[in-house]
């Protein structure tokens, strides 16, 4: 669904002043998920989001509201991933056999992902059920749902990986998302856009995706200002380590 959200979101962007126009300032892979845990936490916890609303969120004069707030944010996250994936794309055209091998690690890392989630949360009845459902998803368009949803599911957990010695939950939950977002540009390579109008329209899918964040983390820290639990699912993801690089890093600067 992200070409589908960066055309709807397309006007947006091209609307917004270039004035205002913002670079990322983190790592995207990291950014986007963050982006999405705060989406699917949203999605799980009508009480979270409610809790948000009543604190009067609002994007420019136009209030959020129990209609808008989850699929604006669908809708932004989308089009700064596909975005983003076309940027990757230009700055690294790779071979037949290069695609291949990444498709390949990155379906082996999604089985590694899943074996560290099945042991450590194996008294957790409803992840082991969210985990069938990702072992049953084939082809390149789930297995970038997957890593996703992986990325989110061990971060939610992150405390039940604190014993395993062979298992880095945060630089797992990164690399995960550095292979989903490898692996859009993979899909993305066919657009054949020009590098200078590729970042371009990067840096405006960030800036309209980080106008509603920055909005979204701001009634958190008011709403959840006392309530520590909460207030950690909205907040910036500080890796411990680096992981393995699975696609080309865009420096912030």
């Amino acid at each position: 669904m992200s070409q589908e959200h960066l055309n709807a979101e397309r006007p947006a962007l091209d609307a917004i002043p270039t004035s205002d126009v913002r670079k990322p300032n983190a790592a995207m892979s990291v950014y986007l998920l963050e982006s999405n845990r705060v989406l699917t936490h949203l999605i799980e916890k009508p009480d979270v989001r409610s809790a948000l609303l009543q604190a009067g969120m609002r994007l420019g004069a136009e209030s959020l509201t129990e209609d808008s707030l989850v699929p604006t944010l669908t809708s932004r996250l989308g089009a700064a991933r596909h975005a983003q994936a076309r940027w990757d794309a230009v700055r690294s055209r790779r071979k037949p056999e290069e695609l291949r091998q990444q498709e390949d690690a990155a379906y082996e890392l999604r089985g590694d992902l899943v074996a560290a989630a099945r042991w450590n949360l194996r008294d957790d009845r409803i992840v082991q059920g969210s985990l069938n459902a990702i072992q049953e998803g084939d082809g390149v368009a789930d297995l970038i749902t997957d890593l996703d949803a992986l990325a989110v599911l061990i971060l939610n957990h992150e405390g039940a990986f604190t014993n395993d010695a062979h298992f880095d939950a945060q630089a797992s939950a990164v690399q995960a998302q550095e292979a989903s977002q490898a692996l859009r540009a993979s899909e993305a390579e066919q657009v054949g856009e020009g590098r200078l109008e590729a970042r371009q329209l990067r840096d405006r899918a960030w800036t309209h995706l980080n106008a509603l964040m920055e909005e979204v983390r701001g009634a958190a820290r008011y709403v959840f200002r006392k309530h520590p639990s909460q207030l950690v699912l909205f907040q910036r993801i500080r890796s411990r380590r680096a992981s393995p690089a699975s696609s080309p890093q865009e420096p912030i600067s």
